[in-house]
């Protein structure tokens, strides 16, 4: 088994890396290298928009969760119908692509040093600046100015008719003393 997993967790491993060149390139983001070291990998990239940075590191456990997908649809519906015989082949796959996939994800998605994490978690913060910039008043436009001037002057000027009247209208009752 170990023979066929080891293939297999390295292709998990390169999966992660083109998930980030996918998302670096769809970003319009230079990608010149990738690099696999031990249980390690790193994609080299241009530098990016803080946002596009978020997007990319999230591209490695996005691939990886395209994989874990996968494996668990042929978990569900393939393997039911699959000979002994197979199973010995496509039980080390699956679990380098099931249980092996969970536990590489969770360590890159921790929130430190060189792993995704580090600036996938970035992504709180994305979040909260666009639901605040979602509720801040937009800015008005000329005529909305306009607008608000001409209903300000009537206001005012009606004011003023009503605190003019109630003088004259007291002396008109002759409570005026």
């Amino acid at each position: 088994g170990t023979l066929i997993a080891i293939p297999v967790l390295i292709a998990l491993f390169l999966a992660h890396e083109f998930g980030h060149v996918f998302v670096a390139r769809r970003k319009r983001v230079k990608v010149f290298d990738i690099m696999l070291s031990g249980l390690h990998g790193h994609t080299g990239h241009d530098t990016a928009s803080h946002r596009h940075d978020v997007a990319i590191a999230w591209g490695g456990v996005g691939a990886q969760m395209v994989l874990l997908l996968l494996a668990l649809l042929v978990s569900a519906l393939v393997v039911p119908m699959l000979p002994a015989g197979v199973m010995r082949f496509l039980s080390p796959v699956l679990f380098v692509l099931v249980e092996l996939n969970i536990f590489f994800a969770v360590i890159a998605l921790l929130p430190i040093g060189p792993f995704d994490g580090h600036r996938a978690w970035k992504v709180i913060g994305l979040v909260k600046a666009w639901r605040k910039r979602r509720h801040e008043p937009k800015p008005m436009t000329e005529r909305q100015h306009r607008d608000l001037d001409k209903k300000s002057k009537a206001e005012v000027v009606d004011l003023l008719d009503r605190i003019k009247k109630k003088p004259d209208e007291k002396q008109a009752n002759g409570k005026d003393t």
